[in-house]
C-alpha cells in the first residue's frame, strides 16, 4: 500500500509502486492540469512538487520533480503537489502565474503548468530569492513560443518580490501573500500523522494482520478488490496506457 498526499487529499493505493507518478495523477485522480510531453524527463511540462517532511517534523522540503520519471513509490509517506493543489480558493491568479500573465510569458500554454510548479518550487525553497536563483528554477523547463525572455523577466519580477520574505515563517508570509493556499501550513501535522498511520500498518502487518491500515475508514475495498481512496476512485480505473517504468530506459511511450 502506497501512502501520501496529493494536494490536500490523503491517497492510499495499491498501484504498482513502478507505475509513473504522471499517469496516476492524470488517470486514476483525473487531475489533467499536469501535462505530458516528452515522457524523457526533458521538457518539464510534467513538473509538479514533492515535499517530505524534515527531521524536526516542524516543517516540508519541497522540490520540483518531472512526474514522468517519477515512480509512484518514491512518494509514499510525502507531499505531491500538482497546479490543481496551488489554486486559491478566492480565484484570484497566484503571483507566480500573475507574473507570468503580466510579462505575455505564456502563448500556447502547453508549457505554462510546467514553469508555474517551478517557480512555486523556487518559492518553498531554502534557496535565496536572488534572481540568478529564480531564473535557475526555470532551467529544466523548455518553451517553443516565448523565445524565454519573457518568461526570464516574470521570474525577475517574482525574485524581486519573494526578496522581502522572511528568514522564519516562511510557509506563513507564502500563504499570505498567496503563493500557496492554506492549507500548506497544516502539512507538516498531516505527514507526521501519515508517518504515525505507516508505522502502525507496518506492526499491524508484522503482526500478521491483514488489509491496510487507516485511520477513520479513509481506505475501502471495491468489489472488485481494489483499494479506493478518499476521493471515491477505484484503482481499477487506472488505463492501460499507463505503463510502469522500465529501469535504464527512457522509452516510456
Amino acid at each position: 500500500m502506497i501512502s501520501f498526499y496529493l494536494n490536500d487529499q490523503p491517497i492510499y493505493t495499491a498501484e504498482p509502486a513502478a507505475s509513473a507518478l504522471l499517469d496516476f495523477v492524470r488517470y486514476h485522480e483525473h487531475l489533467v492540469g499536469t501535462k505530458i510531453g516528452c515522457r524523457e524527463g526533458d521538457c518539464g511540462a510534467c513538473t509538479v512538487l514533492v515535499g517530505e517532511l524534515v527531521a524536526d517534523s516542524q516543517r516540508i522540503a519541497y522540490q520540483s520533480m518531472t512526474s514522468c520519471l517519477t515512480p509512484l513509490g518514491n512518494v509514499h509517506g510525502k507531499h505531491v503537489v500538482t497546479v490543481e493543489g496551488i489554486n486559491q480558493a478566492s480565484g484570484q491568479l497566484t503571483p507566480v502565474q500573475q507574473a507570468i500573465v503580466d510579462h505575455n510569458g505564456a502563448q500556447c500554454g502547453f508549457c505554462t503548468v510546467g514553469f508555474v510548479m517551478a517557480l512555486t518550487g523556487h518559492s518553498l525553497a531554502e534557496k535565496p530569492a536572488t534572481a540568478q536563483n529564480t531564473r535557475a528554477a526555470i532551467d529544466g523547463n523548455i518553451c517553443r513560443c516565448t523565445g524565454y525572455k519573457s518568461l526570464e523577466r516574470a521570474a525577475a519580477s517574482l525574485a524581486a518580490e519573494l526578496a522581502e520574505q522572511p528568514s522564519t515563517d516562511k510557509v506563513k508570509w507564502l500563504t499570505e501573500k498567496q503563493f500557496v493556499p492554506t492549507y500548506f501550513g497544516e502539512m507538516p501535522a498531516r505527514l507526521a500523522a501519515l508517518r504515525a498511520e505507516m508505522a502502525a500498518s507496518e506492526v499491524s502487518a508484522l503482526a500478521g494482520s491483514k488489509g491496510p491500515a487507516a485511520s477513520g475508514g479513509a481506505v475501502s475495498t471495491s468489489p472488485g478488490g481494489h483499494f479506493q481512496s478518499q476521493n471515491g476512485h477505484d484503482s481499477s480505473s487506472f488505463p492501460q496506457a499507463a505503463h510502469p517504468l522500465l529501469g535504464g530506459g527512457t522509452d516510456l511511450l
